[in-house]
Formats: C-alpha cells, structure tokens, sequence
C-alpha cells in the first residue's frame, strides 16, 4: 500500500477514536496519533460508543483490552452497523483474527509491539484509502428491512461455528425461528403491514441477545436464524423462549391467529460431544426438523433437538 505523508491538510480535520486501558506502554503510540488530528481516548466502551453515535469518527483504535473480540463485537453491535475502519491492537493476534473472521469494520489487527511509526502510517493509509463501497453498504452483510445480518453472512458464520466447535468441544446452539400464520396476516393486513412488523418483531427480539458472540441472522422470507456459540442445551432454550416472550409481549394484533396476535415459532439444536454432523447442512436440516415439531405441536413454541 502506498504511503502519504501525513501532514496533508485533509488528515487535519479528521477524527479518531481509541479504545482501550489507559497503560504507560501505548503513551508512545497515542503521541504519534495525536498528530494526525482530533483524537479522543476512551477507557469505557459505552462511552465510546455514545459519542460515536454522535461524531462519526474516521479510524477506531482499539488497545489490547482484557478481551478485544468482545469489544469489538460490543461496538460493531451497538453501533448497527460499525462500517469506520476499525485496527485492533493485541497480543494474540492469530486468536483474535480467526475468532472474528469477516465483518465490515476491521480492517487491521496488529501486534501489541507494534512500533509508533508503523502504527502512525497504518492510521494514515486508512484515512486515505476508505473502505469501498460494496464493504461499508450495510447491504452487503446485513439485512435491508430488519438490520439483522443476512444470508451470506450466516453461510460464513455457520462454517465458521462448526469449525470452532470441532476445535474447542464447546457447545453451540442453532435455532430457526419462524413466523406463525404469517401467509394469513399478509392476506388481511397487506404486505406492507407485514415487513414493518417484521421489522419491529427482529429489533424487538435483538434486544434479548445481549452476548457479543449471539448473532440473529434473515435466514429466508419469514424466518431468521439465530447462531449462539458456547450455549448448551439448556440455556438456549431459555434464550429462545426470552425470544418468544419479547415477540408476544409486543402485542400486534393478528385476528386470523388463535392468539390473535403475531407470534412464531423455533425450533433448535445444540451441538455437542453427543451430536456429531459432517456438515452445516446437516446441522440446520436438524433445527428445521426441530422447528417442524414446533408447528406441528400448536405453533407459538420452543422445540429442541
């Protein structure tokens, strides 16, 4: 990658954000980005994250935190989507990467003995080279109506989950969730009516996945995956009745459904040391079973494999 020197006036105006403890081994770093132009420090994510929503930074740094992928996730969660190009700065730099894997934002995850100058000219390149369009549109990984992530991105992740799974022996749960009678409520609602229900049932239910990790997914038309790493049996089962009880408590009237008001249906699966699949096919044929059971058996309910 080319690099420019960084007293160009246009770096002057630009805004950047680190992240991260307040440790004497990064004085040395954040002098040589205090150069480049406003630079505000934050020890507090949420902090951060309130003052991104307001000033839109140009670069996040974040600093070898005590876990930088659950901020990172934090961040790229509460931010809906985080599209600023994001350098994260660890440690454990192979572990970090493969844990992340692909999401808009990160474009950079550095050694932790990172030299000042070579982090200065990374920070520089960035604020040069913005993202292309086709990475920051969020419609190249998320969902247009709902803001969940969309297909192609569960297509990654769910690999990306089997895999770990082989790797670590932690549990991962999957679960499918589908709208009850949803062909019925288009009928005498219209179509219109229907998405923006979708629309307020997704945001609704987003706000019960409260772990980084926990990720919903537009699976198809009227039904979303959800993907919970480290989940057993048990406690996903509990997560997906949370789902359930936040979609019903939000009371939208459906006068052709027996409880005559828009409710769904998931059915899940745990892989564990018990459950062995060769793919992710086979995986989610067992949630999709699982969620059949769910119908058959009344609809507006949790069923499990």
């Amino acid at each position: 990658m080319k690099e420019f020197p960084s007293d160009i006036p246009l770096l002057k105006g630009c805004t950047i954000v680190i992240i991260g403890s307040n440790h004497q081994s990064f004085h040395l770093l954040e002098a040589e980005i205090y150069q480049l132009g406003r630079v505000h420090r934050f020890t507090n994510h949420l902090w951060a994250v309130n003052f991104m929503k307001k000033h839109h930074p140009d670069v996040i740094i974040v600093r070898n935190t005590s876990c930088e992928i659950t901020l990172y996730r934090l961040l790229q969660k509460h931010l809906c989507p985080l599209v600023t190009p994001t350098v994260l700065i660890t440690p454990k730099v192979e572990k970090v990467k493969g844990a992340l894997g692909w999401h808009a934002g990160l474009v950079d995850v550095v050694s932790d003995v990172v030299s000042s100058k070579i982090l200065k000219q990374k920070v520089v390149n960035l604020l040069h080279h913005k993202l292309p369009p086709e990475l920051i549109a969020p419609c190249s990984y998320l969902d247009d109506m709902t803001g969940a992530f969309n297909r192609a991105v569960f297509d990654k992740d769910i690999d990306r989950a089997i895999l770990y799974h082989r790797s670590s022996n932690k549990p991962i749960s999957v679960m499918l969730l589908n709208f009850d009678y949803f062909c019925q409520f288009n009928a005498a609602y219209g179509y219109k009516k229907g998405d923006d229900t979708i629309r307020i049932c997704i945001q609704s239910m987003q706000m019960q996945i409260r772990r980084p990790y926990d990720a919903l997914y537009r699976y198809d038309t009227n039904t979303f995956a959800l993907v919970a790493p480290n989940t057993n049996k048990a406690n996903g089962r509990v997560l997906a009745n949370k789902l359930l009880q936040s979609l019903f408590s939000s009371q939208i009237e459906h006068k052709n459904s027996p409880e005559h008001y828009v409710t769904a249906s998931i059915g899940g699966v745990t892989l564990d040391t018990a459950i062995a699949v060769s793919s992710a096919d086979e995986l989610l044929m067992s949630a999709d079973n699982a969620l059949l059971s769910a119908k058959i058996a009344g609809k507006n309910r949790v069923a499990w494999l």
